[in-house]
């Protein structure tokens, strides 16, 4: 089974569908988000237009991420998909947090590009 399945936009909770709502600068884009189902959570992919032109979703495994990447890419609305581990601090033996540079703690999937200034900040 794989980590990551597309399921309908209606899987999504009113607290996930609501936040988007709320925050987008085009709330019509939600007609063509995706469900994106990880470890029985349902996370929404916003696709770009209009101010929108990018978003990302945030992993916990690099095979989930994997699996959501493939699922995105090549899907209109879905431009340069990509991966891109992020740094994390990890503490090993009890002692202080080490700094390593990156460690797989979230996996981030970009696409398209991120402009601050289009309204969506903040907005995978």
């Amino acid at each position: 089974m794989s980590p990551a399945v597309l399921v309908p936009l209606t899987a999504a909770s009113p607290r996930e569908v609501g936040y988007y709502r709320r925050r987008l600068h085009d709330p019509a884009l939600l007609e063509r988000a995706l469900g994106v189902e990880m470890l029985g959570h349902v996370v929404l992919a916003v696709p770009v237009g209009g101010r929108r032109q990018g978003g990302y979703i945030s992993v916990s495994e690099i095979v989930t991420g994997e699996a959501v990447r493939n699922l995105l890419a090549g899907r209109e609305g879905f431009p340069d998909v990509r991966m891109l581990r992020s740094p994390s601090s990890m503490s090993s033996g009890g002692g202080a947090p080490q700094r390593t540079e990156w460690q797989v703690s979230a996996v981030q999937l970009h696409a398209g590009r991120v402009d601050r200034s289009a309204g969506d900040v903040g907005v995978p």
